[in-house]
């Protein structure tokens, strides 16, 4: 097995504990072991995902230069997540710190981890398409839970929200001694990428070989 996968199989055994199991503890014994359970089975899915990464690259990721701190809190966060979207963009991530210093940013980490799969499904979407003027597009979700998921990007600050003043058209004028027509204008929100949201989705879209 190559250098990267054992580095990540590491990262991936120092996953802490789950909640303590006192004799006390009520929440720690019905849940204790449905937590390490969910936790090991998300690692091992890493596990897999991170080793058919690093057996395309060649061994050319320096998984060394990875931020001890930054690996800590992939380990934390990427393990709590079942979804196969979110676990793809985590394991881009861990790789790409190796090479890029702007993915080794404890912000993108903390991102993901606020965000459910349908929110991870409509950031990359919007990204990719660069749909942000354009919300009537589904980008494959339901009207409900595309604006769920389009707020939740907002309050993470991976787009922002701005409102227009948009022309309406024309309308008549309603005084008698004035018979130009005058401008309706109206409001529209849109949607802009955000700095942490293109930091974000380069880091999580493609390796980075540098």
């Amino acid at each position: 097995m190559i250098e990267e996968t054992k580095l990540a199989q590491k990262l991936i055994e120092s996953t802490p504990a789950p909640i303590a199991q006192t004799g006390g503890d009520i929440w720690g014994l019905i849940l204790g072991d449905r937590m390490a359970y969910f936790r090991r089975k998300n690692s091992m899915k890493l596990s897999r995902k991170l080793h058919d990464e690093a057996k395309k690259l060649g061994g050319k990721i320096d998984t060394s230069r990875i931020p001890d701190q930054f690996a800590f809190e992939w380990t934390e966060a990427a393990t709590k997540k079942d979804d196969d979207t979110l676990q793809d963009m985590f394991t881009k991530l861990l790789l790409n710190s190796a090479t890029d210093e702007t993915s080794a940013d404890e912000r993108l980490i903390y991102a993901l981890q606020g965000m459910v799969g349908e929110d991870a499904k409509l950031f990359l979407s919007l990204y990719k398409e660069e749909r942000f003027q354009r919300l009537s597009s589904k980008h494959g979700l339901p009207d409900q839970d595309q604006s769920i998921s389009m707020n939740n990007l907002v309050r993470l600050n991976l787009v922002r929200e701005i409102t227009a003043i948009t022309n309406e058209g024309t309308r008549p004028s309603r005084s008698l001694s004035n018979s130009i027509p005058t401008q309706k204008l109206g409001t529209r929100k849109l949607i802009q990428p955000s700095a942490l949201g293109k930091n974000l989705y380069r880091a999580v879209s493609e390796i980075q070989l540098s």
